[in-house]
């Protein structure tokens, strides 16, 4: 009902602009000159306030994702991927991806113009890949927690800090970070030199290892 009243209301201000002309054109008056400049002023705040409103819930969204990511950046970056050496595996708790957020920005719909394809197809792939992530650890604790097996374990333990999943959702996650931070940081606020967390917490380049301390992650420390 909302985005339907917006047209209507150009509609009847574009009708009031042409009959005022009309009038004008009749009957020449500082009247009817006046109503048309009132009349097209209105017309153009509309389309300003609509800009400006689009403009600001993206700035919202991109800053809300880019803490998700710097999140997910360190939930990656856990130690708890890496086997611990020398000691005997146990069963673990593994922590998750968020998505909250991206699925918000994904739902908001504020991202499918046709300048924002490679960053919309990112979103999709990292949705996917996050899930697919997420559904492999529940796999994987309720699998080792029922069979606690010091070969299985490690063999399990092993292939998820170093498979290819993990390997896949570092890469997009790094992709979709570095877009945000090379294409998008004037619209999110955020770049590489923005504090999120503390003063000591600022983001600068990551590279493809996705290492913590490129960001000076809290894990880091």
């Amino acid at each position: 009902m909302r985005k339907a009243l917006v047209p209507i209301v150009v509609a009847f201000l574009l009708a009031a602009t042409g009959f005022a002309i009309w009038s004008l054109a009749s009957k020449p008056s500082p009247e009817a000159a006046s109503a048309i400049f009132a009349l097209l002023a209105t017309v153009l705040a509309v389309f300003v306030d609509r800009w400006l409103t689009k403009k600001e819930r993206r700035q919202e969204l991109l800053y809300a994702l880019g803490h998700e990511l710097y999140v997910n950046r360190n939930v990656i970056a856990d130690p708890v991927w890496r086997p611990s050496a020398g000691a005997a595996p146990v069963p673990k708790v593994y922590p998750r991806v968020f998505t909250a957020t991206l699925d918000t920005v994904i739902g908001s719909g504020a991202f499918n113009d046709p300048g924002d394809r490679k960053l919309f197809n990112l979103l999709h792939r990292w949705r996917e890949e996050a899930t697919e992530f997420n559904r492999r650890l529940d796999i994987t604790e309720l699998r080792t927690f029922m069979n606690p097996h010091s070969e299985e374990l490690t063999a399990w333990q092993m292939r998820l800090a170093e498979g290819a999943v993990i390997a896949q959702t570092r890469g997009t996650l790094t992709e979709l970070t570095e877009l945000l931070l090379d294409s998008y940081s004037k619209e999110s606020r955020i770049d590489r030199g923005t504090v999120l967390f503390g003063d000591d917490h600022a983001l600068v380049r990551p590279n493809d290892a996705l290492q913590p301390t490129k960001w000076t992650d809290p894990v880091s420390k």
